[in-house]
């Protein structure tokens, strides 16, 4: 690594944000162009297993970092697919229940209905008359309230 981006990494702290990306940049260049040339030298036959053993040790160490990140990330996925099946058979089971209470309130409509139409046809309650007398009491019951 030449002297100038080993010094600014020291003093990454206090570079600016578009200082530190250019610093990145220019690492990743630099290390591109190491292993771009180690692998030249492996080829010409310059450099054997012996020498580049800390290298190879190197790369060894950032994929045995990548699999535990890999692994992670696959745990994080299964956590969140299993919570999505759980959420997905809790909004069925919302949907069916929802769908029941609605079929009850169908059919006491239609009981409380009938109730009405039967009393209307003897003529003892029509439905104006009841809307009247609760809504001119102010309570429950029609009685009126005295304060």
């Amino acid at each position: 690594m030449n002297p100038s981006t080993s010094s600014a990494l020291r003093d990454i702290s206090s570079l600016s944000s578009p200082a530190k990306t250019a610093l990145m940049d220019t690492i990743a260049q630099e290390m591109t162009t190491i292993i771009i040339t180690i692998s030249k030298e492996i080829q010409r036959g310059t450099l054997k297993a012996q020498h580049t053993a800390p290298f190879n040790l190197f790369i060894r160490t950032i994929q045995r970092d990548e699999t535990a990140q890999q692994r992670k990330l696959e745990r994080k996925l299964a956590r969140y697919q299993r919570r999505g099946r759980r959420w997905r058979a809790e909004r069925q089971w919302i949907r069916r229940d929802l769908a029941g209470m609605v079929r009850q309130m169908e059919i006491l409509h239609g009981r409380w209905k009938k109730r009405v139409e039967v009393l209307e046809k003897k003529g003892s309650v029509t439905v104006a008359s009841v809307s009247r007398s609760d809504s001119g009491s102010g309570s429950l019951g029609g009685e009126s309230s005295s304060g």
